[in-house]
This record gives C-alpha cells, structure tokens and sequence, in this order.
C-alpha cells in the first residue's frame, strides 16, 4: 500500500514540474511583449513631452534670440541686393525692421505648429517697399519709365523673396509633418499596444497562484521598457552627438542642439519614472510575499 502511495505521489511530481515549466515560460514571453509594449508607450510618452512638445519648441527658439539673428542675417542679405541696385540701407531698413521679422517670424512658427496656413504675407511688403523706392527715386528726380518700373519690380521680388525664405523657419514645418505622420500611426496604435499591456498584466496575475510571482514579472517587464527608452538618449547626452550636426548658421545650429537635447531629456525622465514605479512595483511584491507568510 506505502509503495503504491509513493509511486503516485512520484508520477505527479514530474507533471507539476512540467507544469512550472510552462507557467515560467509563458511568464517570460508575457513579460517580454509587455516590455515591448511599454517601450513604445514610453516612447510616445517621450515624443509628445519632447520632439513634439509645442511649449518647449517656442521656449527654445525664444531662448537662441532666433529671431534676432535672422533680422541680422536678412539685413546682410538685403544689403548685397541693394548694393548692387544702388539702393540707400535706410530704404532696406524701412520696411524690413526688427518688429517685423519677430512678428512674422513667430506667427509663422505658432501657425506651422498649430496645423494652421503658413503662408508668410507678402502684399503689404511689397506694396510698402515699392512706396519707399518711388519716395527714393523722386528724391533723385528719377522718372518712373518702363525700364526703371521693370527694374524696381524685379528688386522688390529679389527682396520679398528673400524676406519671406528667412522668415519660414523650415523646421518647423518638418515637426509638423512628422507630427503628421506620426499622430496617424499612434492614434490607433497606442490604444491597441495599452489594451493588450492590460491583458499581458492580467495574464501574469491570474497565472501564478501566488499574486506576489506576476508582479515580479511585471516588474522586470517594466524595468526594462525603462532602461530601453533611458540608456541610448542618456549615451547621447553624454557623448552630445546632437552637437555635432554641420548644420550653418551658427545660430540654427545652436537651437537644434538645444532643441534635440531637452527632447532627448524627456526619454530620460520617462525612463527614470518607469523604474521607479518598477522598484516601487517589487517592493509591493515583497509585502504580498511576507502576507503569504
């Protein structure tokens, strides 16, 4: 009877050691995809407070005295057409002042970032520059014949051309395509990828009989979405590969360095948070643990 009882007892140990098993390996594979997951959620976390935080973008652009410095690179510009039309600088300087660049400037970068029309208004330059050249030529007792309307025509638009390519800060225009690009992806995608995270943490709580072992598993899978999204942006940080971008002028490149380097920062806020939340996540299995105690 004793050995009938004892080789049951020794043909179920083999059973629940598959069954261990199994359960360990499901739990690695859940917490796996559930790191993944959240790598990603992470991630996008970090993209809306970073790369495509509006705030922050202004903030920064603000802070390299952008505008400044292409009132001064458009005055030199300007300065080369009118030099070689004979055009006084207090003409340049009448119509293209400082305020204007500012506050075109920055109605451009507010409307790109905003989705709104970025076209930069030309008409009332144009038309105030043509006033200041007739008001020149008068002065110089110079008549308005085809060839010199012609000729004013074509330094107006070299100008307003000019003016209009300083004012457009490109960039912003790129972060608002990839904005674009990216909100279409993600706005189906993170509600998908948050769904299914729920349904891997379920899975590992509801797996182990023990509710402290699927909060381990959580843990680990939150850690490690964390050191994901914080090592690589704090390795850049470190080197600063975002200054080293080639990129003229000075100016323009100071503020994507700026700017590439507070986005990177919020890769590592988001990446610290989620490891605290994961140290947080095991000592609270430790106390599950002691109850079962």
């Amino acid at each position: 009877m004793s050995k009938q009882k004892k080789t049951t007892s020794n043909s179920g140990h083999p059973t629940k050691r598959r069954n261990n098993q199994i359960r360990t390996c499901v739990s690695v594979v859940c917490s796996f995809l559930l790191a993944m997951f959240l790598t990603v959620l992470l991630g996008a976390v970090a993209m809306r407070f970073g790369f495509f935080n509006r705030e922050m973008t202004l903030n920064k652009i603000n802070e390299s005295d952008y505008y400044t410095n292409v009132y001064q690179e458009l005055m030199e510009n300007l300065k080369v057409i009118a030099d070689s039309k004979e055009i006084p600088e207090t003409v340049v300087t009448t119509v293209f002042t400082e305020k204007r660049v500012y506050i075109n400037g920055k109605q451009f970068i507010e409307n790109s970032l905003n989705n709104n029309d970025t076209v930069v208004e030309r008409d009332a330059v144009e038309k105030e520059l043509e006033t200041a050249l007739r008001a020149y030529y008068k002065t110089k007792n110079v008549q308005i014949t085809n060839a010199v309307q012609s000729d004013m025509d074509a330094t107006i638009q070299a100008m307003t051309s000019e003016y209009t390519r300083m004012v457009r800060f490109q960039f912003v225009d790129y972060i608002r395509k990839y904005k674009a690009a990216y909100d279409s992806v993600m706005k189906w995608l993170l509600p998908i990828l948050a769904v299914l995270s729920v349904l891997l943490i379920a899975v590992l709580i509801k797996l182990h009989r023990y509710p402290h072992r699927g909060v381990r598993y959580i843990g680990i899978g939150l850690v490690s979405a964390g050191l994901i999204n914080l090592i690589l942006p704090l390795v850049a940080l470190i080197q600063r590969w975002y200054t080293d971008l080639g990129i003229q002028p000075d100016y323009y490149a100071e503020f994507l360095a700026d700017y590439f380097k507070w986005s990177l920062y919020s890769f590592v806020y988001t990446g610290v948070i989620s490891i605290v939340l994961s140290i947080g996540l095991f000592i609270w299995m430790r106390v599950l643990k002691n109850q079962i105690k």
